[in-house]
């Protein structure tokens, strides 16, 4: 079958409860943005306390900075083909068998896999990153690096994520290629996961 019609599937629903164009501040329709059941599930993933607006405006404001910064036409087919193009296919199982334990990897279903990707997506969103000043050329007595946040919003960590996924590059599709170099470790104690 067609890949879009299992797209179409695992997406449609009928229209969503909270729809207010005041949230966040993207210009393109906000009905058709939040009426996706796969746009619910990633909102409620992103969500903290109960705050579902805020996890919407975050969501709003990462399809605005795509259209406005990347220049990207239809963001929201942008979250869609990254989610169906650059999920992880398999995932890895923890055996014990004697005194060690393997990391087995297995295949996951299409819906397992796209619900890890919105996990993933949700990370990288809510991660605060520290990164490391660099030491000036002459710093006499510095002493050791000074560490600080990553000063971007949740929804530019967002849009960027899923630009950079587009590409091939970017925090999630290291972590997708971290999970297969640890799978194809694996590969040769595939048998234990079901003896």
């Amino acid at each position: 079958m067609c890949r879009l019609f299992y797209v179409r599937r695992f997406i449609s629903s009928g229209p969503n409860r909270q729809t207010s164009s005041a949230v966040g501040g993207y210009s393109g329709d906000v009905n058709t943005a939040l009426r996706f059941t796969i746009v619910n599930k990633f909102i409620n993933l992103l969500m903290r306390d109960g705050k579902r607006t805020k996890a919407q405006s975050v969501f709003l404001k990462s399809l605005k900075i795509l259209e406005s910064k990347y220049g990207v036409l239809h963001p929201l087919r942008l979250f869609f083909y990254v989610l169906w193009t650059k999920r992880p296919l398999i995932s890895l199982d923890s055996v014990s068998r004697g005194a060690q334990s393997y990391m087995v990897p297995y295949p996951l279903t299409r819906r397992r896999s796209v619900v890890q990707s919105l996990h993933w997506l949700a990370d990288i969103a809510r991660s605060q990153p520290t990164y490391v000043y660099p030491r000036k050329a002459r710093g006499y007595g510095q002493g050791a690096q000074k560490h600080g946040r990553d000063s971007r919003s949740s929804s530019e960590r967002l849009a960027d994520a899923v630009y950079l996924a587009c590409q091939e590059k970017g925090p999630f599709i290291n972590r997708r290629n971290d999970l297969y170099k640890i799978a194809r470790q694996g590969v040769a104690h595939t048998d234990y996961r079901w003896r």
